[in-house]
């Protein structure tokens, strides 16, 4: 009796094998599975809203091809027990590195809450980071920056890996598709140090008349009320308050076929310069979204 059923053990062991060999994506995801389960009963876990330990693939057809492009993601970890609160030290020690397919069309790099500053564009970026415990939280943005030989049409196939170092090591990753469409509207910000204002430049590029929203942070920078974009538009404004004080953050306009607008923003802090141009690493201090 006893050899019969170990008998049967062998033929189900056998068959697991083969189903792992026959299915390698199967036995990833058993794997996987498993592992999860094994670092959760550890009171560890490292996910995020777009990454997987499956390389999900996502789709975008929103580029134009122009402005950088702005990919953001969450990083969550789970709440430590103390033991491993003290052995984790300031929190959930992880990496991300970030891939194009064709360094001639694009570039990228990576930001993240613990760690804002920008680099230059490269074919393959990596930024090493932390999940606070107080918060088991971090977002992480991946920019796209176009290359010279990026065309309409164009898809740029770019791969996001992200992987924990301490207290355990666990890796979770996407691949994001972008496809590049028609511009519709075109922008630089003109600023240097000790300049009074940065100047958003605006074109329509389109045929048709297109709405525009401007957003931004009025306590770095603030609209002009002299301007045109202002006095015509006093009704659309978006307000916010900060520490009890309503202020303006944002403003929404219309555009003619293939006008071009020069719009004042007066800073808060002359010593910086927001300078921005088509195929540089740095940040729009100001949000522009543009519909029909």
């Amino acid at each position: 009796m006893e050899k019969k059923l170990n008998k049967k053990k062998v033929v189900i062991l056998i068959a697991i094998i083969l189903i792992l060999i026959i299915t390698p994506t199967l036995g990833r995801y058993i794997y996987n599975s498993f592992r999860d389960m094994y670092l959760r009963s550890q009171n560890f876990s490292f996910s995020s809203n777009l990454l997987t330990t499956s390389n999900k693939t996502y789709r975008y057809s929103s580029w134009s091809g122009i402005d950088n492009f702005e990919i953001g993601l969450q990083l969550y970890s789970y709440k430590y027990v103390d033991e491993l609160i003290q052995y984790a030290g300031q929190g959930l020690e992880y990496s991300i590195e970030c891939t194009v397919d064709n360094e001639n069309k694009a570039k990228c790099y990576i930001t993240t809450d613990t760690q804002p500053q920008t680099s230059s564009p490269v074919k393959t970026a990596t930024k090493t980071s932390h999940i606070p415990n107080s918060s088991n939280i971090e977002n992480a943005s991946i920019y796209l920056v176009p290359g010279d030989d990026l065309q309409v049409g164009d898809i740029i196939e770019l791969t996001v890996i992200a992987k924990s170092v301490s207290p355990y090591v666990k890796t979770i990753s996407a691949t994001f598709r972008v496809e590049i469409v028609e511009p519709n509207v075109s922008l630089q910000i003109d600023d240097s140090v000790n300049s009074l204002y940065a100047t958003l430049k605006l074109t329509n590029t389109k045929s048709t008349q297109t709405q525009v929203t401007l957003s931004y942070d009025p306590t770095v920078v603030f609209l002009d009320k002299l301007s045109e974009i202002y006095t015509k538009n006093s009704n659309n404004l978006i307000l916010k308050t900060i520490s009890g004080i309503e202020y303006i953050s944002g403003i929404t306009f219309t555009m003619l076929p293939e006008e071009t607008q020069s719009i004042k923003f007066y800073k808060t802090d002359r010593t910086k310069d927001y300078t921005y141009k088509v195929g540089s690493s740095g940040q729009m201090i100001i949000k522009v979204e543009e519909s029909n």
